[in-house]
């Protein structure tokens, strides 16, 4: 087992582990069309969005024509419809399961934190093998507030039995970056997620950009802040 400065990693859920978009923009389009409305979403529009969340997919896919009522009264549709297609088309990220491996073969212990409500995390995360070895998985619930506050990496990391000085906090998300500095880790963004295209990317505020899987493996390995 090789020695580590790092001894938990944390990880965002959509656009860091998964490639979840697809199915979170069928989502809105499928409760669009069960409403009545014209409308959608693509693929990569989702993508550029879905960090952000159902109600940005659904406006976005209604033109933004849609008002807060609106889409309190479509929450409900959108959560059972993509419960029941959470995983039609989303896919594990290429390089994620080698470097759940390497962080697991150097006693690196792994963790979610998503702000995906808790029981849609447990659930698509147990789709894939690949993600088997994640050992502590925290997302929205009524009783620990969402990022960017550090409450849910905090407990995650105690559960680990980790110290914030050796946690990363691995995102795509401005949001992610913020609440890893928060909670005093190390904050990574991950190049491969779903970064907006105008965003520069050290406008984020990360302390690491990692560009794939592999190059956090290894950055992680080398112990380097």
């Amino acid at each position: 087992m090789r020695p580590a400065k790092y001894s938990v990693m944390l990880f965002d859920l959509d656009g860091t582990l998964l490639d979840t978009a697809p199915d979170l923009g069928n989502t809105a389009n499928a409760v669009m069309k069960k409403h009545g409305l014209s409308g959608g979403i693509s693929d990569e529009r989702a993508r550029e969005l879905a960090s952000d969340g159902m109600r940005a997919l659904l406006l976005e896919a209604s033109g933004n024509t849609l008002s807060e009522d609106d889409i309190a009264r479509m929450k409900p549709d959108f959560l059972d419809y993509y419960e029941e297609h959470i995983a039609d088309r989303t896919g594990i990220f290429p390089g994620i399961p080698a470097l759940l491996n390497g962080l697991a073969a150097n006693g690196i212990a792994s963790g979610v934190i998503t702000n995906k409500p808790h029981y849609l995390a447990l659930k698509i995360l147990k789709k894939f093998p690949e993600t088997a070895a994640i050992a502590t998985v925290i997302g929205s619930r009524p009783d620990i507030r969402s990022k960017p506050c550090p409450d849910a990496l905090l407990l995650a990391m105690k559960e680990l039995s980790g110290a914030p000085e050796s946690t990363l906090y691995v995102g795509d998300h401005i949001r992610d970056m913020e609440a890893a500095r928060n909670a005093g880790m190390t904050a990574v963004l991950a190049c491969w997620g779903y970064i907006p295209k105008d965003m520069p990317r050290e406008s984020f505020g990360a302390d690491f950009l990692a560009e794939n899987p592999e190059q956090l493996l290894d950055f992680t390995l080398a112990g380097r802040a």
